[in-house]
This record gives structure tokens, C-alpha cells and sequence, in this order.
């Protein structure tokens, strides 16, 4: 059996675990229909023709109570004839959104992180005024003339 469409049959209960004995299916759908629990995940299906080669009901809302969980679907479907593919690299979309908000923060913050771990140097008041500037309302403070 290659081909196995139940899509639009309105079939309550669970997907049995001896559908992974098909080996050599290539669509199976199973949208829009009130299936629950969860598709096995040893149903091997080789998506030849498209995306939508394995679908099933794991979208929100579902007709049933609970939705359908399905790990290995290509496509998930809702109860309003919604469907989506579904993404299987979130991760890397994941990590790279947090390296785009950490990446600045870091970049901002190693100045400063630099002037703590730098060898411990001997800074005179001379190297203050000059770092300062001599315009500065800090030089009053540090200079040793005060009129």
C-alpha cells in the first residue's frame, strides 16, 4: 500500500500501532476527522510527491476534545480547514534569535568588561587630568591648586 487517504471521514478513536507495518507508504493523511491520543511515531512515510505527504489533525482548534498529537507529520490541520506546515528546525531558529539579543549586549558591554581583567598599571594624577581633560569640572577636584 503506498497510498492511504482517510482525510474528510469524520472517524473517532485512535490510529493503531500496526499502521507502522505499511512500509512503503508515500501519503497518508489523516485530516479532518476526530482522531485522538497520538499517531505512533514509527509510521515511516517517504514523502516523495510533497510536504503534504503526512497530515493529520495536531492543529488548533481540533474537533475533538484534545488535540491530535503527531511528532512526524508534515503538515497539521485544524478543525476551520486550516493547514500548516510544520517547521522541524525551530532550534536553530531558536538559538539564533537568542544570539541576536545576547550578541549586542555583549559587544556593548566589552569595554567595560576589558578595563576589569587588564593588568593593574599604576595611574598617576597627570594621567587622570589629561584623560580628563583640562576643561573638565572634575579637574578642580583633582588638581592640587585650588584658586
Amino acid at each position: 500500500l503506498r497510498q492511504l487517504i482517510l482525510a474528510h471521514n469524520r472517524i473517532k478513536g485512535t490510529v493503531p500501532n500496526t499502521m507502522k507495518n505499511l512500509t512503503r507508504l508515500e501519503i497518508f493523511q489523516l485530516h479532518a476527522n476526530r482522531f485522538t491520543d497520538t499517531v505512533p511515531d514509527n509510521i515511516l512515510v517517504n514523502g516523495r510527491y510533497n510536504e503534504s505527504s503526512y497530515t493529520s489533525d495536531c492543529g488548533y482548534p481540533t474537533l475533538s476534545n484534545v488535540s491530535l498529537v503527531c511528532n512526524n507529520c508534515t503538515i497539521c490541520c485544524n478543525s476551520d480547514d486550516e493547514c500548516t506546515p510544520r517547521k522541524k528546525d525551530l532550534g536553530i531558529r531558536f538559538y539564533l534569535t537568542g544570539a541576536s539579543v545576547i550578541l549586542p549586549f555583549l559587544l556593548a558591554c566589552l569595554p567595560k568588561l576589558c578595563f576589569f581583567f587588564r593588568p593593574d598599571e599604576e595611574v598617576t594624577v597627570e594621567d587622570l587630568l589629561n584623560k580628563i581633560g583640562l576643561r573638565s569640572i572634575y579637574i578642580f577636584g583633582l588638581s592640587k591648586n585650588r584658586s
